[in-house]
């Protein structure tokens, strides 16, 4: 397999550092770039990876990027899309509850969705398929199917 990793400058650097020290550098290519203004390749990757990403980002801006990382996977790609996320009549869990307070005050448009929000988002991209998986950890992961191109 091979990794296409995107990230800050500053971010890249520390991924570099650990992959090399795992004796795995040929097995990465580095795009330092900015999420918001990287031209992604179309139909370019099987697996695209979103890791608590969106939280941080505003409904404008995680709605550009997960179109434009829909439209990079192949037909038949995935997306995983893992981030802290209410549950569906955003009661909790408690953590997600501490965590939208600290992203009103301490972000420009930081907040916490639930999983039914970001999946229509996805859908709305062009993915035809999303599925919520539970207990990998302390928030649900989703599984993002690509079916036609878009």
């Amino acid at each position: 397999a091979h990794v296409t990793a995107v990230d800050l400058p500053r971010v890249a650097e520390q991924g570099r550092q650990q992959v090399a020290e795992l004796a795995m550098s040929d097995r990465y290519t580095w795009l330092e770039a900015d999420m918001d203004t990287i031209a992604y390749p179309a139909h370019s990757y099987d697996l695209v990876i979103l890791a608590h990403v969106c939280r941080f980002i505003g409904e404008e801006r995680a709605r550009a990027l997960l179109g434009k990382l829909a439209k990079s996977l192949r037909t038949g790609g995935t997306l995983i899309l893992a981030d802290v996320f209410f549950a569906n009549d955003r009661s909790g869990p408690a953590a997600a509850l501490t965590l939208d307070l600290s992203m009103l005050v301490n972000t420009a448009q930081g907040h916490i969705w639930t999983c039914g929000e970001v999946s229509a988002w996805l859908k709305d991209s062009g993915i035809s398929e999303v599925r919520r998986l539970d207990g990998v950890g302390p928030f649900p992961v989703l599984v993002a199917q690509k079916g036609e191109d878009v």
